[in-house]
């Protein structure tokens, strides 16, 4: 993603067979998305290392590992790592299928 302090992995091969995506994000300490990201897709993520704050919508939430979020289509989405440690999760969403089910 052009930033050497977040790092993902993709979890499932590439390609149009596979239409879900499973993938681990893991921020080094203060680092963030550099956007606010919408999705047209609903996912989910579990929180798997560290901590940090997840902004959904126009609301904050502190998170931990442990923590689960599931997020609906088309919900403003943020993160940012805070801690001594990297923050890791790992994300899910349907991938390369139509939004309307055609």
């Amino acid at each position: 993603m052009g930033d050497k302090a977040l790092r993902v992995r993709s979890m499932m091969p590439d390609g149009p067979p596979y239409d879900f995506a499973v993938n681990t994000m893991t921020y080094d300490p203060g680092a963030a998305l550099s956007m606010v990201e919408v999705h047209v897709m609903e996912h989910g993520l579990l929180m798997l290392e560290g901590g940090g704050i997840y902004k959904l919508s126009d609301s904050w939430y502190p998170v931990e590992a442990g923590d689960f979020i599931w997020m609906g289509p088309y919900c403003p989405q943020w993160f940012g790592a805070l801690g001594k440690r990297p923050a890791k999760y790992l994300i899910y969403k349907d991938w390369r299928r139509h939004p309307l089910g055609a």
